[in-house]
């Protein structure tokens, strides 16, 4: 069964790339005011506020160092373009497709980032790795793309 959990900024911190510390990870529960929180892993008793923009899914998968790889994380990797090139994607969630994207930063172009072909999630994840997020670090994304 897949770990379904989420990630989020805490409203305390002033701006994301205070670090690590921020960042919380377990389960996302949204209050009927609209706030957003997220049950501690470590804690499990204690929910943080945390900004909605900020929120991510894990996508259920790990890069190759075992680092989970959740949406809106940026990641090195090279995906079967043709081109045999490494690609900066973002990772995103496509709801028609309903599935996890790499978005090539440059290009826009979308690569499938699921588990529904075990060959290419293993060459995948093989050489992937994540090297940050839009949020810690937007200017890995170019300047305005719009996220």
């Amino acid at each position: 069964m897949r770990d379904i959990k989420f990630r989020g900024f805490t409203v305390n911190e002033e701006k994301f790339n205070n670090g690590k510390d921020g960042w919380i990870y377990g389960n996302l529960s949204v209050l009927d005011d609209g706030t957003v929180d997220i049950q501690d892993i470590n804690d499990e008793n204690w929910f943080k506020a945390v900004n909605p923009e900020s929120v991510g899914q894990y996508t259920g998968l790990k890069d190759k160092n075992g680092k989970e790889i959740y949406e809106g994380d940026i990641v090195k990797s090279y995906f079967e373009n043709g081109l045999g090139a490494e690609n900066k994607c973002l990772i995103i969630f496509d709801e028609y497709l309903c599935a996890f994207m790499g978005q090539e930063i440059k290009t826009k172009q979308q690569y499938l980032f699921n588990e529904g072909n075990p060959n290419k999630k293993d060459k995948q994840l093989k050489y992937t790795e994540v090297i940050s997020n839009i949020y810690d670090n937007p200017e890995l994304l170019g300047g305005n793309n719009g996220y």
